[in-house]
């Protein structure tokens, strides 16, 4: 909606507009046979995770079908994925900012919030994790250290490989 206020765009709906897009993204997947490209060193982190028993989940803004076709490949790591279409009693999931969606993935874990580490690259991201009371890493593959620090992130790596390494320091005598 706010997209197409502020670009004046006449004769089409926020529901059109969202239509077109899922189809458009269908028709590219299809089409070239699209993949999405993982940051390096992605799956080797969630690989040691699994490795080590480490529960871990997924919460994006992208819808469930998209998630599933992009990164099938990933899907057997995650204990649990909470998606922007995903439903709570029926109503539709709030998103990033609100803490909503971290929450519901820790309830389906069956953590506490406090026992959570989230890996976030976005403001609004970050925010929505520390709204939830989860302690937030930062990932600098968009913004900077201090955005990240200036958003709330407890602490902040700089690349995956750092996170890595600091993932195999933490539970070195896990399992």
């Amino acid at each position: 909606k706010i997209l197409i206020k502020n670009n004046n765009i006449l004769n089409i709906t926020s529901k059109h507009l969202a239509e077109e897009k899922k189809e458009q993204f269908e028709f590219i997947l299809k089409k070239t046979g699209f993949k999405i490209q993982l940051y390096e060193h992605v799956d080797s982190i969630l690989s040691f995770l699994n490795y080590k028993k480490i529960k871990c989940g997924l919460v994006t803004g992208a819808i469930r079908s998209r998630v599933l076709k992009s990164v099938p490949e990933l899907i057997k790591y995650f204990d649990t994925i909470v998606a922007a279409d995903d439903e709570i009693d029926g109503k539709r999931i709030k998103g990033k900012p609100s803490p909503e969606q971290w929450l519901f993935a820790a309830k389906n874990m069956n953590m506490l919030p406090k026992d959570c580490m989230a890996i976030e690259n976005a403001v609004l991201g970050v925010r929505s994790v520390k709204s939830a009371n989860i302690f937030c890493a930062g990932l600098e593959t968009t913004l900077k250290k201090q955005q990240l620090l200036n958003s709330g992130a407890d602490l902040v790596f700089k690349n995956q490989l750092d996170l890595l390494v600091y993932f195999k320091d933490l539970f070195k005598y896990a399992l």
